[in-house]
């Protein structure tokens, strides 16, 4: 099997423009075109030290799979060159022959090469080099060491083996070619997939991790540097990954020709017309985008288990890179015509909403009491009339006075409302039973100025005022449902709600509702807990849900499924089926079967990293897509990445602006020490307010499978990603973001 190897570009100018970055794709070209290397990840860093540290850290510890990695960028003797201070500290032993070696054959081109500060060595079970950010010294530095199988023979040793293959192919005489095949013995499909990952499956020009496409640029030569020095070449050179003449360079080749249809439409221009300086400047960043994935990166499913991959061949995303992309990809839905009624709530405004009319049209009045009219009538005894007796437009006769409700319109020649606690009952009208039924006199014990007590027309809305903006969300509090009443708005357009449909797999699943029982010492199976818990929260959230069932290990069962799904449905949301096992179809069905778009295939966050989100063509609807999100199968894992990422994506489709699709976050201090993970964790917590502020209480055990973690559960407080050099635990009382997903809970201060 292939060496896993990984690229790290440090350049100031190629993390905000990844055009400007050709040294990267080049060494990925190489080392993948020996035939005994696959790509395993590929990113760009400012020259920074702790964002190189990060991403190294991240790279070398036990479990990655990275065999090698090699930096480009960042040794010389400029100010912002700081690769090998940022290297040095992580190495456990040095590789001063190799230091050597690049240096000796850098000389022996150059004078120049003398300015370039190379480092090397091990971090654990993974051998780090450090080359210069030259195009043609980067060249240079990869040949040397893919020479005579040099490099192979480090890892061999480093991984554990003797090399002892490599030693008895030179006693015998053998060219060094020979000896490298020798120790790395590939099948020709190996190679053929170790050429694929990078080919096809990975955008070597602009790296998924760096969040952005092609930016423009008026510079038509790229500056690269000889060992760190500046050197002028211009950027259609050929032989640079820009030209045809691999598979690799044919690829981007192809990209640059007019006309050329490449999946996801990426608006990628010519690298003439678009590189910019590899230098250490900074720049401003043009709009981010991914790039849609370039060909189908899932396993056949049609072959053995033993022929699946064995590394992911998705790209390791960031937290911020998965949640562009969902906002990037995803647009409002149609809009539609409802009515005016407690169902609108959730929904966005598709329209302005106008006042068609004075409120009140009239003057009326804001308490209960007695219309009058204040130049004349002051404190005395009055006859009362009412609504019932005496018609509002009809002006009073002289000594009587008029009793209204609040909100009832004046009398005409009336202009001021007596409240009823300003006044004396004198007399009564009485039933049949002699009891007092209606007010005959009143005393007034006041006066009152003109104006008293009185809504004038208009007061509230004017005719024509805007009393709702297009955009405003309906809220479930019944304010904006309210105005709508209040203006006497019937119907308005909104957009339209998402439907979702869900779905688990895995033939080890089992319906609540299933009459059968799995407490017993055969293996029955499992409940399915992810499709009651997911309808819960969506039909809570106020949207409708299809439930498509369990569907079981096979190709068929997806593609039925998920063609039920497409047909019912705005966005597919389904459990399982994302990782590893030879039984999770879930990518190749919807690569393979439906020509989907997988835009991430796993994310850098805890619980929850094979979550996947992708796009599916409608089936008979030309340039109809509609959404699919693949969790995790474990419960917790599943409602975490629900709340994280598709409740945004939700509001998104439904008309909610980008910056308000999210869970608000909040600033919590954490009742117990938490520790940090290579990745963005989101630890369950139950958010309370006390006298010091917002406190968030653990749930106990963060386990992915322990849906429990969520009982009661609040807020998920945000743990950043564990740096070197940084705090390996967040000590108790430490105080950072969490995101509120359900109600505050107040916490009751006894006086």
């Amino acid at each position: 099997m292939a060496y896993a190897f990984c690229v790290l570009t440090v350049s100031d100018t190629a993390s905000q423009h990844a055009s400007a970055d050709r040294s990267g794709p080049a060494i990925a070209e190489m080392l993948v075109h020996s035939g005994r290397f696959v790509l395993r990840d590929q990113r760009i860093v400012p020259d920074d030290e702790h964002a190189i540290r990060d991403v190294l850290a991240s790279w070398t510890s036990f479990g990655f799979g990275a065999d090698l990695v090699i930096t480009t960028g960042g040794t010389g003797f400029g100010v912002r060159d700081r690769t090998p201070e940022a290297v040095t500290p992580l190495l456990q032993k040095h590789a001063p022959g190799l230091v050597h070696l690049l240096l000796a054959s850098s000389l022996e081109k150059t004078p120049f090469g003398a300015l370039s500060r190379p480092v090397a060595g091990t971090v654990n079970d993974t051998l780090v080099v450090t080359l210069p950010g030259s195009l043609k010294a980067v060249k240079e530095g990869v040949e040397v060491l893919l020479a005579s199988g040099l490099v192979d023979h480090a890892l061999d040793l480093i991984k554990g083996g003797s090399g002892e293959t490599l030693h008895r192919s030179l006693a015998k005489g053998k060219q060094p070619e020979v000896a490298a095949s020798l120790v790395f013995d590939a099948t020709r499909e190996e190679r053929l997939e170790a050429e694929r990952v990078v080919a096809e499956g990975f955008d070597v020009k602009s790296p998924p991790h760096t969040g952005v496409e092609r930016a423009e640029s008026e510079h038509t030569l790229e500056t690269v540097s000889l060992g760190d020095s500046s050197e002028t070449q211009d950027s259609s050179e050929p032989g640079t990954p820009h030209t045809a003449g691999t598979s690799v360079g044919a690829e981007l080749q192809s990209m640059k020709e007019p006309g050329t249809p490449h999946a996801g439409n990426s608006s990628l221009a010519p690298a003439s017309e678009n590189a910019a300086p590899h230098h250490h400047h900074h720049h401003d960043a043009s709009t981010h985008h991914i790039p849609e994935p370039r060909s189908i990166l899932s396993h056949d499913p049609s072959l053995p288990p033993t022929a699946r991959h064995r590394v992911s061949p998705y790209n390791l995303v960031s937290y911020e890179q998965a949640t562009e992309t969902i906002m990037n990809k995803l647009f409002p839905l149609s809009v539609e015509k409802k009515r005016v009624n407690p169902s609108l709530a959730g929904h966005v405004l598709a329209e302005d909403v106008y006042a068609p009319h004075n409120i009140p049209s009239t003057q009326t009045t804001s308490v209960d009491g007695y219309a009058i009219l204040a130049s004349t009538d002051g404190p005395g005894i009055y006859k009362v009339v009412t609504s019932a007796t005496h018609k509002t437009l009809d002006p009073l006769p002289e000594g009587t006075i008029y009793r209204i409700n609040t909100g009832g319109p004046l009398p005409v020649d009336t202009d001021a409302v007596i409240m009823v606690e300003d006044t004396h009952l004198i007399s009564a009208a009485k039933d049949e039973d002699g009891n007092d039924a209606e007010e005959l006199e009143i005393e007034t014990l006041v006066s009152v100025p003109a104006g008293e007590n009185v809504r004038q027309p208009g007061s509230d809305v004017k005719e024509g005022d805007l009393v709702l903006s297009k955009d405003s969300l309906l809220r479930s509090t019944g304010g904006e449902i309210g105005t709508l009443a209040f203006v006497g708005r019937t119907e308005v357009s909104v957009v339209r709600k998402p439907v979702v449909a869900i779905l688990s797999t895995g033939n080890e699943l089992v319906d609540l509702q299933d009459p059968v029982n799995i407490a017993q010492d055969e293996w029955g199976g499992i409940y399915d807990t992810n499709r009651p818990s997911l309808q819960a929260a969506l039909e809570g959230l106020g949207y409708e849900v299809s439930d498509l069932g369990i569907v079981d290990d096979s190709i068929e069962s997806h593609v039925s499924a998920i063609k039920r799904g497409l047909t019912k449905a705005d966005v597919l949301l389904t459990t399982g089926g994302t990782s590893m096992g030879a039984s999770d179809l879930l990518k190749p069905v919807i690569e393979r079967h439906f020509g989907g778009s997988i835009h991430f295939g796993r994310v850098m966050v805890k619980p929850g990293k094979p979550t996947t989100f992708a796009t599916l063509p409608v089936p008979d609807a030309p340039g109809v897509h509609k959404t699919l999100f693949a969790l995790p199968g474990n419960p917790a894992s599943a409602l975490v990445m629900f709340h994280v990422f598709v409740v945004p994506a939700l509001r998104r489709l439904g008309g909610y602006a980008p910056e308000q699709c999210h869970f608000p976050l909040v600033n919590v201090k954490i009742d117990v020490p938490m520790r940090l993970d290579l990745r963005v964790e989101f630890h369950r917590v139950v958010i309370r307010v006390e006298n010091g502020g917002p406190r968030a209480y653990s749930t106990g055990g963060q386990r992915s499978s322990r849906v429990a973690s969520l009982n009661g559960a609040n807020g998920l407080v945000v743990l950043p990603k564990k740096t070197f050099g940084g705090f390996d635990v967040l000590e108790k009382d430490s105080e950072v973001q969490a995101m509120l997903i359900g109600e505050l809970q107040m916490v009751q201060t006894r006086f």
